[in-house]
């Protein structure tokens, strides 16, 4: 990410190259002409060039802008520290990188070095005022020119907080309260030992004016914690005490302040607001007479909307700043309120956008009026300082006056003010461009110090340039009045905004202007050259809480609403009233956000189609139903709906089978898993499905179809892999799994040797005794809540998630079958062509023709490859799972293997019990034939716990085939002792009632 913005960030530090630069020459010009050395005539001398000296606190105002910026910005030295680690990777082993990939690192290096220490240590303020501060000779800087910084700097600070929070506010005060400030801690740095106490103290008062002062679009800083990080400590000690704590108190009191007006106070601009937009409507259709009252009107309506929306923005962007930094939850009729104002802002600049031909052709005559103005008060102030010049003396008088050095500071003034009278003359006389405004200000500066304009007249003259330069850049200032960049780092905000209008759709058309003002980021995210990622990411998280707040819950409330209106209908009963009329949403406009548009009619369509198709009508009331719906859906809401195009059921499928593995919690407990004859048999009524109904139920619904089961089956597999790990993690079973895994090690060591004599090696197979006694002491365990012993509640668990995997076994055979059904129609589909294509461009067929024929060779490849071999869920599955298993601690798992004996002791037990149900059919409810889960679920956690190896070695199997062989020679044996000793007895019987009866 730092790669693609290396360009940007040496942007920013030519730059800052630059602002050093005109900072240190108006510095220096400033401190030249402002000299204690008498001199017979000096222009400008016994003037205050306010302007310059706020230009000067504008450069150190952008400084201090950009250290904000890059404090606030975390991810940036996290992006540096990983380009490092990148650039020494390259370094320690550049074979393993392309030629053109390595290149010049030493020249990548020393240009890292400087952009982290020009710009990630935040300190160009403190570096371009060191450099003016450097700048003082041996005899300090000249005393005129610091009281000429120290006037400026008071008389500006106490002129733009008594209009804060006023009508009377500009948009520009809260921007040159900023550069004031700097002023100020440039002055208080230039003579530490003797700070400007009443200056200082004024400029510790802006606190209880602005909380927050803007330094970007996007960043504010609080005023107390920026003269505590520049000031000299002889300031700081004019402030209050402990400033800090009294900053930090000081936003919890503002936040107080918001909580309690912040619904009055937009409240009353939101007023304002709609009927400025209401004005400019009615208003541009006036015509009068007297042109010098509409132009005067046409000019304050186009600069009160500015106005309003300055106001706006300050105190939406402080409040959600507030609570944003000090955590606190916004509530209910705060978010309502600022969603209000951020809506407005962005009908503000609607409406200047939207009669931006018609303002391009006032424009040119309101500023041609409003110049004509400011010359009505240069014209008389000219006169009267030549009058005044020409009265004093005249003559040989005047020169001898003017070589002696005897003029005083009033006649100096004068005789400046007259040439700044001509100028500002001559550049009134031509367009209001941005040059020729910084003139007529500096003229201005003069003209007041020169006492010829009344103060009133002064106000009126900063006024009506203030006005000029705001109609002169229209576009410029309406943009950055109503601009709402700084919603980026507000996230959470926008879903709760929407979820507010949802709750009122009465309000939905508000819906436009909201997404607006939350779609601005994306200009931010353009000025700042983000990469398309980012933008399209950002665009993305839009539209999902569009989706989320708006479009799933009025799917929601759509079906449930014609739903209640069938059933109503058809239970002869009253019709369904709506309490909230959400049909609205329906008709809002379509949204736009960044470059792709969003349709709630289009969404909603959408989202209740796919509803509809992914659950499938099962019987003849639900087609109807559905048919229903649709058709009310059009009425009611203008819906269009799409037909029921699935394909009726036949026969031969049978059962749904899709629909039944759909509730896989239900299905796992209600179905067992054959293995041999790969199907599911229901435990209650012995019914089952296997490979030919899932491949019906795919030719019904569509391949499509299975991916929603397939996710299922994985969420429920996840939440029983997770019940497996609780499981065998307790303290119990670990317990006696230890002891185990201790004796069968133990055993398989061998015993020690004594007196150097080698005993043979023992056997490694896992004996039968070893696994009856496992499984004694498992049962020994104590019971469950539900009164089921280990071994039941394990076997339960594997065997649930057997039949789980058996679901996508048969999943993958239903699909191979399906295809291999839809096959037969395309012959040759055995090898990989893709004709159709090839054939529509070598017949220059159009475009739209190609993009179909591609798509039917991307589903002829797609049935050819599900026909070959399909998808093996089961490795996919294995790999996924122990995938996870390397970022979580799974020592309590290392022994299961050796469970598996004793545990399938109990499983063959379970079998035998449930066959022997089976043969007394009628006698028991829930019986089955299969319960193959317990296998297939074994084989798959060895495989996930990769102990499938272990498991061999245990040789398992041969020990339970060694033991029943001798168990079946046993049996063998006794019955032919049994048989031997039947004749015998016989014999013996029969003599014995021979002798009976010949006794008898």
């Amino acid at each position: 990410a730092l790669a693609r913005s290396l360009k940007h960030l040496q942007d920013i530090v030519l730059f800052l190259e630059q602002v050093y630069a005109v900072a240190l020459n108006l510095f220096e010009q400033l401190s030249a002409l402002y000299t204690d050395i008498p001199r017979v005539y000096s222009p400008l001398q016994a003037v205050r060039l306010s302007t310059a000296f706020l230009a000067l606190g504008e450069c150190l105002g952008l400084a201090a802008g950009l250290d904000e910026a890059v404090t606030v910005n975390t991810a940036l030295p996290v992006a540096f520290n990983a380009f490092r680690r990148m650039l020494s990777a390259i370094r320690a082993t550049p074979a393993s990188f392309p030629a053109e990939e390595v290149g010049d690192l030493e020249g990548i290096e020393s240009i890292v070095d400087n952009l982290e220490s020009r710009i990630l240590a935040a300190n160009a303020f403190d570096i371009i005022v060191d450099k003016l501060v450097g700048l003082m000779g041996e005899g300090g800087h000249p005393q005129h020119f610091l009281d000429q910084m120290s006037k400026t700097a008071f008389d500006g600070v106490n002129e733009m907080t008594a209009r804060l929070l006023t009508k009377g506010e500009r948009p520009s005060d809260r921007t040159n309260l900023v550069s004031l400030m700097c002023l100020t801690v440039l002055h208080s740095r230039l003579v530490p030992l003797q700070v400007d106490q009443r200056l200082c103290k004024v400029v510790w008062d802006v606190r209880k004016s602005a909380i927050m002062l803007p330094v970007s679009r996007i960043h504010l800083i609080q005023p107390v914690e920026f003269l505590c990080r520049y000031l000299p400590t002889s300031a700081i000690e004019l402030g209050p005490s402990q400033p800090l704590e009294v900053a930090h108190q000081a936003k919890y009191d503002a936040l107080d302040r918001i909580v309690t007006d912040l619904k009055k106070e937009l409240s009353v601009l939101l007023v304002e607001g709609a009927a400025w937009i209401a004005n400019l409507e009615i208003k541009l259709a006036v015509s009068e007479e007297n042109m010098k009252a509409v132009f005067g009107r046409r000019i304050r309506l186009l600069s009160d909307g500015i106005h309003i929306a300055h106001r706006i923005r300050n105190r939406v962007q402080e409040t959600i700043h507030l609570h944003d930094v000090l955590e606190a939850p916004l509530t209910d009729v705060e978010l309502r309120m600022l969603a209000r104002g951020l809506e407005l802002l962005h009908g503000i600049k609607s409406s200047y956008r939207r009669h931006n031909t018609e303002l391009a052709l006032e424009l040119q005559h309101l500023l041609g009026f409003a110049l004509d103005r400011l010359t009505m008060l240069v014209v008389p102030a000219k006169q009267v300082l030549e009058e005044a010049l020409t009265s004093v003396v005249s003559g040989w008088s005047r020169m001898q006056i003017t070589l002696s050095g005897k003029w005083t500071g009033a006649e100096l003034a004068r005789e400046d003010a007259v040439a700044a009278a001509s100028l500002a003359e001559n550049v009134l006389s031509g367009p209001a461009t941005k040059q020729r405004l910084k003139l007529i200000r500096l003229c201005f500066d003069i003209l007041e110090d020169a006492y010829v304009m009344s103060d009133e007249t002064s106000e009126d003259a900063d006024e009506l340039i203030d006005l000029i330069d705001l109609h002169a850049n229209m576009d410029v200032r309406a943009n950055d009045a109503c601009d709402t960049s700084f919603l980026y780092k507000c996230g959470d905000l926008f879903p709760a905004c929407l979820a507010d209008i949802y709750d009122k759709p009465d309000e939905a058309h508000r819906l436009q202007l909201l997404v607006q003002a939350f779609s601005a980021s994306i200009e931010l995210l353009n000025r700042g050259e983000a990469s398309n990622q980012q933008i399209a990411a950002f665009e993305q998280e839009l539209l999902d809480a569009l989706d989320d707040e708006i479009i799933r819950p009025l799917c929601v409330d759509i079906e449930k609403d014609l739903r209640q209106h069938i059933h109503s209908a058809r239970s002869g009963g009253a019709v369904n009233v709506e309490v909230k009329d959400i049909g609205k949403f329906l008709r809002v406009i379509p949204l736009r956000v960044g470059m792709k548009e969003f349709d709630i009619r289009s969404q909603v369509a959408f989202c209740l189609n796919a509803s509809f198709y992914n659950h499938p009508a099962v019987s003849i009331d639900d087609v109807k139903m559905r048919e229903d719906i649709r058709s009310l859906a059009i009425g009611k809401y203008g819906l269009p709906l799409a037909e029921d195009e699935h394909p009726e059921q036949t026969i031969e499928g049978g059962i749904d089978a899709l629909e039944v593995i759909r509730d896989v919690h239900l299905f796992v407990s209600e179905y067992s898993y054959d293995f041999h004859s790969q199907c599911y048999v229901e435990r209650a009524k012995r019914s089952g499905f296997g490979i030919q109904q899932v491949s019906s139920s795919i030719r019904r619904h569509g391949i499509g179809f299975t991916y929603s089961v397939i996710s299922s089956v994985h969420e429920y597999l996840t939440q029983r892999f997770q019940q497996f790990s609780q499981l065998l993690f307790d303290d119990k079973i670990r317990s006696v799994m230890a002891k185990e895994s201790r004796t069968f090690r133990r055993e398989q060591s061998g015993p020690k040797a004594f007196n150097s004599a080698a005993t043979p090696a023992p056997s490694k197979d896992y004996s039968m005794d070893r696994s009856v006694r496992l499984l004694r002491d498992f049962r020994r365990l104590a019971l469950a809540e539900d009164g089921s012993t280990f071994p039941e509640k394990f076997r339960l668990l594997v065997t649930d998630i057997g039949n789980a995997l058996g679901c996508l076994r048969l999943l993958r055979l239903g699909i191979m079958h399906s295809s291999a059904h839809e096959a037969k129609f395309f012959p040759g589909l055995k090898s990989s062509s893709r004709v159709f294509e090839a054939a529509a461009k070598s017949d220059g067929m159009p475009a739209s023709t190609v993009e179909a024929a591609k798509t039917l060779d991307d589903e002829l490849e797609l049935l050819r490859k599900h026909t070959a071999q399909g998808t093996n869920f089961f490795n996919v599955l294995v790999d996924e799972f122990a995938g996870k298993l390397e970022d979580i601690d799974d020592e309590h798992l290392n022994d299961f293997y050796l469970m598996i004996p004793a545990l399938s002791l109990h499983a063959v037990e379970s079998v035998v019990s449930i066959r022997e149900k089976l043969a007394r059919r009628g006698k028991e409810e829930s019986v089955n034939f299969a319960d193959d889960g317990f296998a297939l679920g074994n084989a798959f956690l060895l495989c996930v716990l990769d102990q499938s190896t272990a498991f061999d070695r245990l040789n398992w199997k041969k020990t339970v085939l060694s033991f029943y062989t001798d168990e079946k020679a046993k049996e063998a044996a006794t019955n032919k002792d049994q048989d031997a000793r039947v004749p015998s007895d016989d014999a013996a019987s029969d003599d014995e009632s021979d002798s009976q009866i010949k006794l008898g």
